[in-house]
């Protein structure tokens, strides 16, 4: 049981798992949660981290955790993370870790695959009048923050409004055995460079599409996403209607095979977890950033590098269909025990006090170590000294 107390400094839509799986967790009597108003951490006000203070109620040990969903490898400034007994990151790149101070490197961890679902659960306009609150205050006491953009803002009323951003995990979720009407699915966006132009995995895309749709006609569903970027860019006959995330969603569902691919600032995409909770077989890239449970290598995820690759492995997908049905089953069996909303928080809890422990335990021996002024104790360790 947990005392959980939750710092509203952002209510972008892309942070409603993590507030489903804190509200589930409350519903489930396994936390109690209070939102705050107080700004403990004035200079976390843009929109990609969440600070929780959290008590564990049978030990009475106490953590502060800040859960930082950035889609790429960059962390915060070292003053912020030395606020926080664990950082809990979804772009979670251990060589980018490794660079900071021995101190601070091991209050990481992985957070895990990110799915924007929602919750019947959450108290959609408390925490968002909370949050206007403590934009009010951060304002009245004049601390420099960054502007909350506006975007983020109608996204959030979107979400608020039950559009497609508030689908609840129910809507994502498709048992193995459902039935299906597409072999192979993908469909995808393109994004501009700063410089006006396509990025380089907006044009990898492009050729990726024209390849499906040419290697397996009929058999593949999907494309570019019909917007004006993609229609001056783009052959029309590679085009995909506008589509709603609800319908994306009732596709994936229909569909044995996903075709996954990075996202921008090469980050896990939402629509890896999308697939997992749909229980489909996937063929991906392979991830840059670290999971808690890794997927493996034909049992999760067929990876693929090169467009070629990807052509191959929904071929040898497509004349296996056994092996895509173990692959479905095991993405059920994975997303209902890792990345739903309830399972994935309390996981990231049971993990930041045993790292906390460990570092605290580390930290005693090498006092016991100092104290001595010799090698009775080491780290990790036990060894006496004759």
């Amino acid at each position: 049981m947990y005392d959980i107390t939750i710092y509203p400094n952002t209510i972008a839509p892309w942070f409603s798992q993590v507030f489903a799986g804190l509200y589930e967790l409350q519903k489930n009597n396994k936390a109690k949660l209070t939102v705050s108003t107080e700004f403990e951490y004035p200079e976390l006000v843009d929109g990609t981290s969440l600070a929780l203070d959290v008590k564990e109620l049978g030990t009475g040990k106490t953590l502060s955790i800040l859960i930082d969903l950035s889609d790429n490898r960059n962390l915060s400034k070292p003053k912020v993370i030395d606020w926080f007994d664990v950082i809990v990151k979804r772009s979670y790149y251990q060589p980018q870790i490794d660079r900071l101070p021995q101190h601070s490197r091991h209050k990481i961890i992985p957070y895990g695959i990110n799915l924007n679902c929602g919750s019947p659960e959450i108290p959609i306009l408390r925490l968002f009048t909370l949050h206007h609150l403590l934009r009010l205050r951060f304002k009245s006491a004049a601390i420099n923050r960054r502007r909350f953009k506006l975007q983020h803002q109608l996204r959030f009323l979107f979400y608020l409004s039950k559009n497609n951003l508030s689908l609840h995990e129910a809507d994502f979720m498709g048992p193995p055995d459902s039935h299906t009407r597409h072999d192979i699915f993908f469909v995808t966006r393109l994004f501009e460079s700063p410089e006006k132009d396509l990025t380089d995995f907006s044009r990898e895309r492009i050729e990726l599409v024209k390849a499906l749709k040419k290697e397996f006609g009929s058999r593949y569903h999907g494309g570019i996403v019909r917007n004006q970027l993609s229609e001056y860019y783009c052959p029309k006959n590679i085009l995909y209607s506008k589509i709603s995330r609800r319908q994306f969603t009732t596709t994936l569902k229909e569909s044995d095979i996903v075709i996954s691919t990075l996202g921008v600032g090469e980050s896990n995409p939402w629509k890896l977890g999308e697939a997992m909770a749909s229980s489909r077989c996937i063929v991906s890239e392979p991830l840059r950033f670290e999971l808690p449970v890794p997927l493996k290598e034909g049992k999760n995820i067929i990876t693929f590098k090169t467009i070629d690759d990807c052509l191959i492995a929904c071929e040898q997908l497509l004349g296996d269909p056994e092996l895509v049905r173990h692959i479905k089953e095991d993405n059920w069996n994975y997303y209902n025990e890792y990345i739903k909303a309830e399972r994935l928080i309390e996981r990231a809890l049971i993990d930041s006090f045993l790292v906390n422990a460990k570092k605290e335990e580390d930290s005693l021996k090498k006092i016991n170590y100092d104290k001595f002024g010799n090698e009775s104790m080491v780290v990790g360790e036990e060894r006496n000294i004759v």
